[in-house]
Formats: C-alpha cells, sequence, structure tokens
C-alpha cells in the first residue's frame, strides 16, 4: 500500500509531532510505501531525501503560494496514495481537499 503522511515539520527536527509521525512510519515502512511531504525548515536540508526506506520531500517556504506551486507540480503523490495520512496542519487538509475535488471531476 502507497500510505503519503502530511505534517508540517519532520525528521531531522524533533518535536512531539515529528516523533510520533516517525514511529508510525517506522512502522508502517516495513509493509507499506511510505511518503513524507513536510515544510523544509533548514535551507540545508535537501528538497528529497530517505530515511530508514521513507521518502521525504521538503517545501521551502511553506506560504500559501509557494506551496499550492509544489502541490500542484507533485500532483501524482495524491493520485499514488491509497491512504493520506494528515498530521497536525488545517493548510495540508485544504490542498488535499481541492486536489481530490478535482480528480473526482475527471
Amino acid at each position: 500500500m502507497r500510505i503519503l503522511m502530511m505534517t508540517r515539520l519532520y525528521w531531522p527536527h524533533v518535536g512531539g509531532v515529528e516523533k510520533h509521525v516517525e514511529k508510525i512510519c517506522d512502522v508502517l515502512s516495513k509493509k507499506h510505501q511510505i511518503t513524507v511531504v513536510c515544510e523544509k525548515h533548514d535551507p540545508k536540508l535537501p528538497d528529497f531525501g530517505r530515511r530508514r526506506g521513507v521518502a521525504i520531500y521538503r517545501i521551502m517556504g511553506v506560504d500559501k503560494w509557494t506551496i499550492w506551486k509544489w502541490w500542484f507540480g507533485h500532483l501524482n503523490l495524491i493520485n499514488n496514495a491509497d491512504i493520506i495520512h494528515i498530521h497536525d496542519v488545517f493548510f495540508w487538509f485544504l490542498l488535499v481537499q481541492k486536489s481530490l475535488h478535482d480528480l473526482s471531476r475527471l
């Protein structure tokens, strides 16, 4: 199964939500394909990386224009996901809801 995790921050940032998401990813990645989309909180981090079998996409500057531009360039992440698990940020839900609504008209 392909699972898309959306969270504001992720490894190497350490906080309660980040630890929670990482633990879920560690367990699920043993049997499923996991992708995380998060904010690029440090400009030195790569835009894409892998950690313990989990694909990580980082978006620099999560403002309303940057995130929409990035999102529409990566719609395949939603199209290919069997499950979308959104953590802690209402803004992510708006992106997913809009994208799924557009897909339902096809």
